[in-house]
């Protein structure tokens, strides 16, 4: 059994971290033994970890870096396939304590992991810097320069109960969203804690600390899909954009590419419009504009 400690310095078992394991091994490590389910999309990792790198740059360095995990790590604790990697939770522990700081000290030259690791620092009770005050918000000094974007799970109709299709389609353009670096993009983890949960726009944008929001769902019916998506301000609730996708189910993860192309390369424009218009009604001595 492998133990993986999160709370205070990151440590396997009780002993020192073996040499052969890199910063950006034991960020992996970290990053799966906090997902739910101890797995994470491949696209999510590569991005994550590599941030400054191309998609493909980043998925090979993914696969070598993923090569000697595997030979560091005692046989059958790290698994995956083509589209996911995942710790085996029959040969792994978690140890999390509220009490001790998440991953003390812990950084790593990747901006997509800090960013990660930030929310997820705020999210401890602990944290003293991004408690909430009286009114729910969380203090000035804790909200990011750049406007944030939180992408929620798509409802999905016309599929199998266990289909994780929508859910593929988020993460990935969850991943492409988050390598534009206009905007901060919520951690995929902290929107889908929120599914099943009856809340209103603005009150989601509350709790994921998001200035817009984007919404959606794919139905499908034999080899048609459609996706409707929209893109949506948090505090006003008002609608900024919205489409419906149509296409053709043939090879699965092309389907998903082509959806992720579509969907991120209109987002990414109507986001810097929506901010520019923001400013645009900010008073001429607020600097923020």
């Amino acid at each position: 059994m492998l133990t993986i400690h999160l709370s205070g310095a990151f440590r396997l078992g009780g002993s020192a971290i073996p040499d052969t394991l890199s910063r950006r091994g034991q960020a992996l490590l970290a990053f799966l033994a906090a997902q739910p389910g101890l797995l994470a999309e491949r696209a999510r990792l590569a991005d994550l970890l590599w941030t400054d790198r191309a998609a493909e740059q980043a998925r090979a360095s993914l696969r070598q870096e993923l090569s000697v995990l595997r030979r560091a790590l005692p046989e059958n604790t790290l698994l995956s396939d083509r589209r996911a990697v995942w710790l085996n939770e029959g040969t792994v522990q978690v140890v999390r304590d509220e009490h001790s700081p998440f991953l003390d000290g812990f950084d790593l030259a990747s901006e997509g992991f800090e960013d990660w690791l930030r929310e997820m620092r705020q999210l401890e009770p602990t944290s003293q810097a991004t408690a909430p005050t009286a009114g729910g918000h969380a203090p000035a000094s804790a909200r990011r320069n750049r406007p944030s974007l939180a992408i929620l799970p798509f409802d999905e109709f016309g599929a199998r109960e266990a289909d994780m299709f929508a859910d593929g389609v988020v993460s990935e353009i969850t991943s492409a969203l988050s390598r534009v670096r206009d905007f901060h993009v919520i951690a995929r983890q902290s929107a889908f804690a929120l599914r099943g949960e009856v809340l209103d726009i603005a009150a989601i944008g509350t709790r994921l600390g998001a200035d817009y929001v984007v919404e959606g769902s794919i139905q499908r019916q034999g080899d048609r899909v459609r996706l409707s998506v929209e893109l949506v301000e948090a505090a006003t609730g008002r609608t900024l954009w919205a489409e419906q996708f149509d296409d053709r189910l043939d090879d699965l993860f092309d389907l998903q590419d082509r959806i992720t192309m579509h969907v991120a390369g209109q987002l990414a424009p109507s986001l810097r419009a929506a901010e520019i218009a923001r400013a645009h009604r900010q008073p001429r001595a607020d600097r923020t504009a």
